[in-house]
Formats: C-alpha cells, sequence, structure tokens
C-alpha cells in the first residue's frame, strides 16, 4: 500500500493563509501599478463641483443682464392693443423675441437653463401672433358689421321703392 503525504492542520493552515497573503500582496501591486497616472476620485468629483459653480455663475449673469429684456418683452405684450396699430412697440416686441432666441446659442458652457430661453421667446412669439390674429378678426368684425349695415340700407331702399311702385301702381 501506498502511504499518503499529508500535511498536519497547522500546516495547512498557513499555506493557506500564505498563498492568500501573496494574492493580497499581488493585487495591491497591481492596483498600484494600473493607476499611478490615475486621477483621484475626489480630484474628479472636485473639478466637476467647480466646473457646475462656474456654469451656475455664468447662467446668473446672465439671468441677470436678461431679466430686463424679458420684463420689458411681458410688458410691451400686455400693453400692446388689439383695437389701435402701435408700430413702435410692435417693432419693440419683434426685436425683443429675437434677442431672446439669440440668447440660446450665445450660451456655450452647457448650462440647460439657457434652452429655456428659447421656450420664451416661442411663447412671445405665439401670444404676439394671437394678438394680431384677435386685431384682424376685430378689423373684419366692423368691416362687416359696416357691410352688413349698408346691406340693409340697400334693402330697405328696394322695399320703400317697391311698395311705392306698388302704391302708384294701382
Amino acid at each position: 500500500m501506498k502511504n499518503k503525504l499529508s500535511n498536519s492542520n497547522k500546516e495547512s493552515l498557513f499555506n493557506l493563509f500564505y498563498i492568500l497573503g501573496m494574492l493580497l500582496l499581488l493585487l495591491v501591486i497591481l492596483t498600484l501599478s494600473f493607476n499611478r497616472n490615475e486621477i483621484g476620485l475626489f480630484e474628479k468629483h472636485d473639478d466637476h463641483v467647480i466646473r457646475a459653480f462656474e456654469q451656475k455663475q455664468g447662467f446668473d449673469h446672465l439671468q441677470n443682464q436678461t431679466f430686463p429684456l424679458i420684463d420689458s418683452l411681458f410688458t410691451d405684450l400686455k400693453t400692446l392693443s388689439v383695437k389701435e396699430e402701435d408700430p413702435v412697440r410692435k417693432n419693440r416686441v419683434k426685436y425683443s423675441i429675437n434677442r431672446l432666441k439669440l440668447i440660446k446659442s450665445a450660451e456655450e458652457g452647457g448650462d440647460t437653463r439657457a434652452n429655456n430661453y428659447s421656450i420664451i421667446a416661442q411663447y412671445s412669439r405665439m401670444y404676439f401672433d394671437d394678438k394680431r390674429i384677435v386685431k384682424k378678426q376685430n378689423e373684419n368684425l366692423v368691416e362687416f358689421s359696416y357691410q352688413l349695415e349698408n346691406c340693409m340700407i340697400g334693402k330697405k331702399e328696394q322695399r320703400d321703392q317697391l311698395f311705392q311702385m306698388m302704391v302708384s301702381g294701382k
């Protein structure tokens, strides 16, 4: 019979710890060698926070510059009358809407809040077009009521002439 050579429990445990220690040492060496040129996690986070803060400051500055433009635009849109023509105010509204559209393309920082200026410009354009449509409808209504009045006067004159012909003809 063959004799089996076996290690004692103490030797087996020692071999296990030796292999685990060597594996751990290998992992540490490989980690250090692969991550030697890498930037640390906190440095990336700090750069991201600084970049986000700079974008926020840039947008706040842009917002402070454009707030008077938006405020005057909405004031002009509210006071734009549908009954009478005001070409100066109409031109100011068109100019303000075009400036708001251009603000989005001027902001290149990646802040998505700057996209809202184009939405405000679209809303203002829609509101301005609605005011123009209402003004045109009011003009058409006045024109149609004038035509109706003329038509009724003409019909009344025709009826009176017909009545005169009938009275004089008998």
